[in-house]
């Protein structure tokens, strides 16, 4: 009895990591697990999202680097708002000139 209570608490525990590998699992949308003090110049960022905080742990501004390198800021910072602001008037401007 005791062995099939274990060996039905294994299989769904297989079933349920399947699940959540083949729906992304829960950290492909929760890039930042904390936040950085790094401030570069914006120039040298390509791109940014925000990361909700219903989806995970807290919101932040994530932020990729023309490197592929992640850094993760606070939304309320004045540097993250400085360069959300650089970005959207690039975009702006990539978009009028097209």
């Amino acid at each position: 009895m005791q062995f099939g209570l274990i060996l039905n608490a294994l299989l769904f525990f297989a079933a349920w990591m399947n699940l959540v590998r083949a729906t992304g699992g829960p950290g492909n949308d929760c890039p930042c697990v904390s936040v950085s003090s790094t401030n570069i110049p914006y120039t040298k960022i390509k791109e940014y999202t925000i990361q909700k905080e219903h989806v995970c742990l807290f919101s932040v501004v994530v932020f990729w680097t023309v490197r592929g390198r992640i850094i993760c800021a606070d939304p309320n910072s004045k540097w993250a708002k400085h360069v959300i602001q650089k970005l959207k008037a690039k975009t702006r401007i990539q978009h009028f000139s097209q």
